[in-house]
């Protein structure tokens, strides 16, 4: 049977887990840039010292047509790109493209991405291949920075793991930072002072939020990476650096913590928690090693006989990822609830836990962060009562027990999960 004729010369076909079109004919006469290999010349260099970098890149379309070949460290947006370069093609032509970038603004481990985009939007076969990635490593000099203090942590007899810490900082008063300065945001530093087998400067994950002029005074987070013992009294140095005009002279450092805004996940490299249409926590899962591979909790949410004992009844207004940092990802949740509540949530996730600061517009709501479990896990709070989480409703002598008890926590291997408030048994 001969085909129909047709003005679209285009062909979809479904049932794939992704859509596949077909073209022919005038449709797929268009440039298709394609990014190759990316080399780096150091592929470690000293901060300052220039690097080389070189791309392939070819149009194997079936018309010639000019892009934009872009540089950006660690993610693809205006504020990490390092260096552009407008190239014209002509069909089936390959061309190696010689960039040289700055490294004042760098240090660490970074991710440089090579990214090609048509001039002209929608003339291009397919930006599939447009983009490519390298690693390398920018050995940091902190004698570049000017301005440092040093402080000591103090874990107060407790073990802690990669336990964040928040310090509020003034740059004058700690740093002799003069008040003609604007410190430049990007630029702070948090680094731990080793001893053996000599003084090093090792950097820990942080982030800095000014909030007073030129930003010389804001608040300080980082992390106490690894395990701190009960009596470890930890040192570290935080440096910065000004900025030129209103111009940052620095990149952040990358964060290991992610978001995902389509599926509304948050992962890092011990969790993965996600939200579901309705805003409530519908999945936290640990990813250790030998951990359960289902969620612990089957909800996190609001509990009242107007809201809904297990899921909220009412809509949710708006769900944002308001912040990421290498310390923490900070998500907010809107919800209006029945009996005209509004409930305001704040997340803030971090590695190996997460916070939640919730706010309501009126009082009438029985618990505010109410946790219902899939997994058997053991409940203990600081009264020293214990019981088995196992789904079948028995209390088993806790509920009421010590109401004035502070905490309440339930644990299962390779997962901790700590709640405020009802326990469903």
């Amino acid at each position: 049977m001969a085909p129909t004729a047709s003005h679209d010369p285009t062909m979809q076909v479904f049932g794939y887990p992704r859509q596949v079109r077909y073209l022919w004919g005038s449709a797929a006469r268009k440039p298709n840039f394609v990014v190759g290999k990316i080399a780096l010349v150091p592929e470690q260099p000293t901060q300052g010292q220039p690097v080389k970098v070189t791309v392939r890149v070819s149009n194997n379309g079936a018309l010639s047509g000019t892009c934009q070949l872009a540089l950006f460290v660690n993610e693809p947006s205006p504020l990490r790109l390092l260096a552009a370069q407008t190239l014209s093609l002509a069909a089936q032509q390959r061309r190696t493209v010689t960039l040289t970038l700055k490294t004042d603004g760098l240090d660490g481990q970074r991710q440089l991405i090579a990214l090609v985009t048509p001039v002209q939007p929608k003339e291009e076969l397919s930006t599939a291949d447009n983009e490519q990635a390298a690693a390398f490593f920018v050995h940091a000099d902190y004698t570049r920075w000017r301005y440092s203090f040093n402080l000591t942590v103090n874990p107060n007899g407790i073990r802690r793991l990669d336990e964040p810490v928040t310090v509020g900082v003034d740059w004058t008063q700690a740093a002799g930072v003069p008040e003609s300065v604007t410190l430049d945001p990007d630029s702070v530093r948090v680094l731990e002072v080793t001893k053996e087998p000599k003084e090093q400067f090792v950097p820990v994950p942080c982030a800095y939020t000014p909030t007073g002029a030129g930003n010389r005074k804001g608040k300080l987070e980082f992390l106490l990476t690894g395990k701190t013992a009960p009596n470890a009294v930890r040192t570290f140095r935080v440096v910065a650096e000004a900025q030129q005009g209103a111009t940052r002279r620095f990149f952040p450092m990358p964060s290991e913590l992610r978001w995902d805004a389509t599926t509304r996940t948050v992962v890092t490299p011990f969790y993965r928690l996600r939200f579901g249409d309705d805003g409530m926590v519908r999945e936290w899962r640990s990813l250790l090693p030998n951990a359960p591979r289902q969620s612990f909790l089957r909800s996190l949410g609001v509990s009242s006989a107007q809201t809904g004992w297990v899921d909220e009844i009412g809509d949710l207004i708006s769900l944002e990822c308001e912040r990421i940092t290498p310390v923490s990802v900070t998500v907010k949740v809107v919800k209006r609830l029945q009996g005209d509540f509004l409930v305001t949530r704040v997340f803030t996730f971090y590695p190996r836990h997460f916070v939640v600061a919730i706010e309501a517009n009126k009082s009438g709501i029985r618990e505010y962060s109410r946790a219902y479990y899939a997994l058997p896990a053991q409940f203990e709070d600081d009264k020293g009562n214990k019981a088995k989480v196992d789904g079948s409703g028995g209390g088993e002598g806790v509920i009421g027990k010590k109401p004035t008890a502070k905490m309440v926590c339930c644990l299962r291997r390779n997962m901790i999960a700590l709640v405020c408030g009802a326990v469903a048994f």
